[in-house]
């Protein structure tokens, strides 16, 4: 995963990152945390996780800056 200003399009350290993958299942939701490491290269971190199913995941996405953000993908 890969973090970059929208001023100049340039690689930028947001701390730790966080990413928990969830997908909605009547009864019986699934939760699943990867594992995030920083790379060498600031702003990319690579992200390993381990889906126990086919479906729709929601990414949720949490990272430190100068104020906590968070953002949500839905990957199929």
């Amino acid at each position: 995963m890969e973090f970059r200003s929208a001023r100049d399009n340039q690689p930028v350290d947001v701390g730790k990152v966080e990413v928990r993958a969830e997908m909605a299942m009547p009864g019986m939701p699934m939760v699943n945390d990867a594992q995030v490491e920083a790379t060498d290269t600031p702003g990319r971190y690579a992200v390993r996780y381990n889906l126990s199913m086919s479906g729709t995941w929601t990414l949720n996405i949490k990272f430190d800056t100068d104020k906590s953000s968070r953002i949500s993908l839905r990957v199929s």
